[in-house]
């Protein structure tokens, strides 16, 4: 602990650097001076409705000895600075001028004290991990409510027509709640997108945010960032896309869940849904998109989507478009991911085939491999096999060897399990329920041409016919693992 004067630059006026020589070089947070920036425009007032109650746990901010519990901004960033505070308070708009990057580190809760935007011209970097993910919020979620006041509420980043020379900004396990963004100029709550933004959004949590259009996001004049691998729920639009509203833009919305996002427009000839296209090309891919509520006679989840642009989603209400399905995703519906699949969800193995170019990230919401098993599941996260199936060690480089071939499947009896390129060293087949309790271990060895063939009665190991159900057959090594996923029936 330092004990001396610390010798900033200019503390009066808002200035906290260390000066050159001072002892406390190495600690703290750099901050800015502080300037005045355009108000945010007024907000509606209308009758108050009370706030749902947060679903999704957040983790305890990773805490450094070195770095402050508490730092106030607000004005202009015009250096590239680092926010490695505990909470970083917004006492103002703050704007991140043109060429600057704000870098943001995991486990940072970003609080606004009004209703303040974070505004950017130039990059923002905020990346935090599925352990310490970076919580933007308010300062005073009591008073937020689900109308078009901005009380509890603040105005989420913004971008307008940043300069293409910019570096890409990045949100990677971030937490975005509630924006409001309600009124004669406001468009998109937590994020708004005008020009040629360059954004990648993965693995975040967008929830209680508002809008009159685009409480997600609100994406205008050509913007076309990416938003993968996230959750969105819970989040109100008053006029339309409540998820997400395009106009005259080209997002790409890959393998996110898109759940309990309600249009509150009583119109029923105005035709909007959650994800909102006008003169749009919005690309939905491996999507989820259940219990979005609107008013619009047709119904539906996706107002203009184009059959070409949307594929391997599961969709309420059907949509036209390669391996689109309409069926239940069997949400676990408990603990702090409500919105992860159970094991016999339609959404499992059911996504793209090839997911090269999808731009997606090598680990899930909380940190699970992208593709678990042979294919990508659809929505953010991906099912994987309980704790007692996984590999024999978690900590090494375990290579998928090819995958178990199951015939019939499913099957009402038995079933032959073979495999082409098993793991050597004559290691048996596992087959485990979908809670990971072990079933059965039958003798794995392999035939002179390499290969592996084992018939499964459909008992365990007392001779008990196994239930119908999802079973999970597995030959692991230390070095690579060989899967294969088998349905039986009654």
């Amino acid at each position: 602990m330092i004990s001396e004067d610390p010798e900033l630059i200019d503390p009066e006026q808002g200035d906290f650097r260390p000066a050159p020589g001072s002892p406390a070089t190495g600690y703290g947070c750099q901050t800015f001076p502080r300037g005045d920036l355009a108000a945010s425009s007024p907000a509606r007032d209308a009758g108050r409705q009370p706030r749902l109650p947060s679903v999704l746990s957040v983790p305890e901010p990773m805490r450094s000895g070195s770095r402050p519990r508490m730092l106030e901004v607000s004005g202009a960033i015009e250096e590239d600075t680092i926010w490695d505070a505990d909470t970083v308070r917004l006492v103002g708009d703050v704007m991140v001028t043109d060429g600057t990057t704000l870098t943001v580190t995991p486990g940072v809760r970003i609080e606004a004290a009004g209703h303040h935007a974070l505004q950017i011209q130039g990059t923002l970097a905020a990346c935090g991990t599925p352990a310490a993910p970076i919580l933007l919020t308010s300062a005073d979620p009591s008073g937020f409510a689900i109308d078009s006041t901005s009380a509890g509420a603040w105005f989420g980043l913004r971008f307008d027509h940043p300069r293409a020379t910019n570096d890409s900004s990045r949100l990677e396990y971030c937490i975005l709640e509630y924006c409001k963004a309600a009124g004669d100029s406001s468009r998109g709550a937590a994020l708004s997108l005008r020009g040629g933004v360059k954004l990648r959004v993965a693995n975040c949590i967008f929830r209680h945010n508002v809008a009159d259009y685009g409480a997600v996001a609100y994406c205008d004049q050509f913007a076309a960032p990416l938003l993968c691998s996230s959750l969105l729920w819970d989040n109100h639009a008053f006029v339309g896309g409540s998820a997400v509203y395009c106009l005259d833009a080209y997002p790409q919305l890959i393998h996110n869940t898109i759940a309990q996002n309600p249009v509150h427009n009583d119109d029923l000839f105005y035709a909007t849904a959650c994800i909102h296209n006008h003169i749009s090309k919005a690309r939905v891919t491996g999507c989820i998109l259940w219990s979005n509520p609107s008013a619009y006679f047709l119904g539906g989840q996706i107002r203009e989507g184009k059959f070409y642009y949307v594929t391997y989603s599961d969709i309420e209400d059907g949509h036209a478009g390669d391996g689109n399905l309409d069926a239940d995703p069997l949400f676990v519906d408990q603990g702090a991911h409500p919105f992860a699949l159970r094991a016999e969800s339609p959404c499992v193995e059911a996504g793209r085939p090839e997911t090269a170019g999808l731009g997606l990230p090598a680990e899930d919401l909380v940190g699970t491999p992208r593709i678990w098993l042979e294919r990508i599941d659809i929505g953010a996260y991906e099912w994987a096999l309980p704790a007692a199936v996984r590999d024999p060690d978690p900590s090494a480089a375990v290579a998928t060897c090819g995958s178990l071939q199951l015939r019939p499947n499913p099957t009402a009896g038995a079933a032959l399990i073979w495999a082409r390129h098993p793991p050597v060293g004559g290691q048996p087949l596992r087959i485990y329920d979908a809670a990971g309790r072990l079933v059965r271990t039958l003798a794995a060895p392999a035939a002179p041409d390499g290969t592996v063939r084992v018939s499964w009665d459909g008992r365990d190991e007392q001779g008990r016919p196994a239930p119908a159900g999802i079973y999970h057959c597995v030959i692991a090594s230390a070095a690579a693992t060989t899967r294969g996923r088998l349905i039986r029936l009654r």
